[in-house]
């Protein structure tokens, strides 16, 4: 029988042909660039490879060749003759080519460096130390000076990028379409791969309201692409310890374990740009949390190093090569141990897995099921997750979460903390009902939601939803410049406005609120882990669950209270939602940046639409999507 049953099993097992993941990773371990940004043929290093040494971003420079190729490009996007008026010696503002025109002798330098120094620092896909610019294609290094200047806060720069968009949007797509995954060199995708990546970066920015359909396409394509290329589904811990194996320990290791670094930031960077444009065009995610393998990034120390005589230094001195890992399946949570302090590319991957699987869940679930009633559920969506395996699996991740790295988040990014408060945010809100109650679906549908909302401000999870709301809050009221402004944190303040004006819209009055004792719901000190599940799962049925206990924090949860943030106490009702609603229109205009302006209106806009139920009335137009 055993001969019979191994008969059986050779013909049924597949070939056993390199996969492409496997080719992939073999391909950029043993690649003669220095770096996954370059392309050989274009990579002439003035001096060996061995001498290079940065001492900062200041230091890379454009030639005058790259400039002419830069400049090429864009006058191959935009054919069309600018109209700035010359004949006065002066050059006139109306033109969407006029920030190009008054910049044209540095524009791209600028853009470059606007890139090293604001964007690369939260998305370090890029490693610097052996970063070329001559031997980058040139779309790609348009690109990315495009991004440079994506943060220029001024109108003739926004201007410019919007103008410029559409045909770079075009030609960025026809790249990235004209190269399939599944061909038997994967590694030919990996450039097209970047550069989609970083065109992504601008679809943010402009949050899809340009060229949409195609800003869509591009999406969706790009994370299909790196999915089916294993991306998120690769043991890269394993593949990269075996292929390192056979590189010397010397320029060529440093080299080879740099590129598999960007290649996790790059990986992270994706994640995160499906959590984003998954909620702009409001859809399911792209990436499946299934089968999901996430590699995060080694000490960044190493990752800065700026020689190869320097990170062989660093690892001699007990700097660790290995890679944490994160695993999510169907039936297994795996969340890494992690050092003290780690870079906010490392908590960003883990958070935004996490976020992408949270989603997933409320589009399977609630969004695109017709098999739950909501109203049974109270509209809380946790509850509804309780109904499947793998969706509860996500509030438990969440939890583990803080219980594993409270300590890592209070010192981390405070983008990474409001990133958090949101996880908890979509476990205890359904964003889609809020902002439908705040008009996004017009006015009946607006009623129809707020009457639905005054049955969830009822809920320990409503009340939970609140205090995450207030957290946001106080977190990016103590935002700094230098701390960044990612996309998510915007759109999660604008979620918290919608949850704390609508709760006090329509909860219930609430006694004794002249207690001088009152809890504010944006104190600093929580002790989330003594927190822990409350708000997030079933109380007891036996009425002990509501006695109060020394932590207020939980008593909050249980019992409800007055809402007072930041020393300001908000009553129940109309007058003050609207309150609420212009102090987080005001902190909006302080972190957002000038392409984030729509919230800031938008909340204006609904504060006019927070009236007293018994007031009536017509509730106005139709708002603009979200």
């Amino acid at each position: 029988m055993e001969p019979l049953v191994a008969n059986v099993q050779n013909l049924w097992s597949t070939s056993q042909r390199p996969t492409a993941e496997t080719q992939l990773w073999h391909k950029i371990v043993s690649s003669s660039s220095n770096n996954i940004f370059s392309s050989p043929d274009l990579e002439t290093w003035g001096e060996s490879s061995n001498d290079i040494r940065l001492t900062s971003n200041t230091e890379i420079c454009l030639t005058h060749d790259v400039k002419m190729q830069l400049l090429n490009i864009k006058r191959d996007l935009v054919r069309n003759e600018c109209n700035c008026s010359k004949s006065d010696g002066q050059l006139r503002d109306t033109c969407d080519q006029h920030y190009f025109c008054a910049n044209s002798n540095d524009i791209f330098e600028q853009g470059l460096y606007l890139y090293l120094d604001k964007y690369q620092p939260t998305y370090p896909i890029l490693h610097v130390p052996t970063f070329n610019p001559r031997a980058v294609q040139a779309l790609l290094l348009f690109t990315i000076c495009m991004i440079g200047l994506a943060f220029v806060k001024t109108e003739e720069a926004v201007r410019f990028i919007c103008h410029i968009y559409p045909a770079l949007l075009d030609e960025v797509y026809k790249r990235i379409i004209s190269t399939t995954p599944e061909i038997s060199n994967p590694a030919a995708a990996l450039s097209e791969l970047i550069l989609a990546h970083h065109m992504l970066f601008l679809v943010v920015v402009t949050e899809g309201n340009i060229c949409p359909t195609k800003s869509e396409m591009l999406y969706r394509y790009t994370l299909t692409a790196a999915q089916n290329l294993g991306l998120f589904s690769s043991d890269i811990a394993q593949i990269s310890d075996a292929l390192f194996s056979s590189v010397p320990k010397d320029h060529r290791r440093w080299s080879s374990w740099s590129r598999v670094e960007s290649m996790k930031n790059l990986i992270i960077g994706l994640i995160l740009y499906d959590c984003s444009l998954s909620g702009i065009f409001s859809m399911s995610p792209i990436i499946s949390t299934n089968t999901l393998k996430l590699a995060l990034p080694c000490d960044f120390d190493l990752y800065s190093a700026r020689s190869a005589h320097d990170w062989i230094q660093l690892v001699d001195q007990g700097s660790s090569l290995a890679a944490p890992m994160m695993r999510l399946s169907c039936n297994e949570i795996c969340l890494p141990d992690l050092p003290c302090q780690v870079h906010i590319s490392c908590l960003y991957g883990l958070i935004s897995a996490i976020l992408v699987r949270l989603t997933a869940n409320y589009h399977r679930l609630i969004v695109d099921s017709d098999l739950v009633q909501e109203d049974k559920h109270r509209y809380v969506p946790w509850q509804i997750y309780t109904l499947d395996r793998r969706a509860a699996m996500t509030t438990q991740l969440v939890v583990q979460f803080i219980q594993l790295y409270d300590t890592i988040l209070r010192n981390s990014n405070p983008n990474c903390v409001v990133i958090w408060h949101n996880l908890c945010l979509l476990l205890t809100a359904d964003i889609r009902l809020l902002e439908r109650a705040a008009g996004r679906e017009g006015p009946e549908a607006m009623q129809t939601a707020r009457n639905a909302i005054r049955l969830w401000a009822q809920t320990p999870a409503a009340r939970r939803a609140c205090l995450h709301a207030a957290q946001i809050f106080h977190t990016l009221s103590h935002w700094k410049p230098m701390d960044g402004t990612g996309f998510q944190p915007v759109r999660c303040l604008f979620h918290s406005a919608l949850v704390l004006a609508l709760y006090t819209l329509v909860s219930p009055v609430v006694k004794d609120v002249q207690d001088s004792n009152g809890f504010d719901l944006a104190k600093t000190d929580i002790d989330w882990k003594a927190v822990g599940e409350e708000g997030l799962t079933d109380l007891p049925q036996d009425g002990a669950a509501q006695l109060r206990t020394d932590n207020p924090t939980v008593n909050f949860i249980r019992c409800g209270g007055p809402i007072i943030l930041c020393g300001k106490t908000y009553f129940t009702g109309a007058r003050h939602a609207r309150r609420l609603v212009l102090d987080f229109a005001s902190l909006l205009d302080e972190v957002g940046r000038h392409w984030m302006a729509k919230y800031t209106r938008l909340l204006y806009k609904i504060h006019d639409t927070l009236v007293d139920v018994k007031m009536g009335g017509n509730m106005g137009q139709k708002l603009p999507y979200i």
